[in-house]
């Protein structure tokens, strides 16, 4: 804000430029990053690139293992509590223990794998 000697102060807008200019040079201010700028960052771990040349394959891998353990270990568990329910002549109670104990091991063995993916990561960079 800024006042006159006479009269009650007067609020400055800010500099305006031409919607042709704004349009192109919408990013103007913003850096590219280098090769050791990080780009991601999170308490105990900083990644240098978000795409890594040459572990597309990698990710890839990891990706398609977390699928069809979380599948396997779900399909397993929902499976032993349907042949429990079938030979007990109980209602799906089984089914749902089964359904949540599988889940439950396939949340670990996702954990786990992530875990030993990223210490290999580290390892190699």
């Amino acid at each position: 804000m800024a006042g006159t000697k006479d009269g009650p102060p007067t609020i400055r807008s800010p500099p305006m430029i031409s919607r042709d200019r704004a349009r192109a040079q919408p990013f103007r201010n913003l850096r590219v990053a280098g090769r050791g700028d990080p780009l991601i960052y999170s308490g105990g771990f900083a990644r240098a690139y978000v795409i890594e040349p040459g572990r597309g394959v990698a990710y890839l891998a990891l990706f398609s293992e977390i699928g069809f353990v979380l599948l396997v270990t779900t399909l397993a568990g929902v499976g032993v509590g349907y042949w429990a329910d079938t030979n007990l002549g109980t209602i799906p109670v089984f089914v749902l223990i089964g359904l949540f104990v599988g889940m439950g091991v396939g949340a670990r063995a996702v954990w786990l794998l992530v875990s030993r993916f990223l210490a290999g990561m580290d390892d190699h960079a």
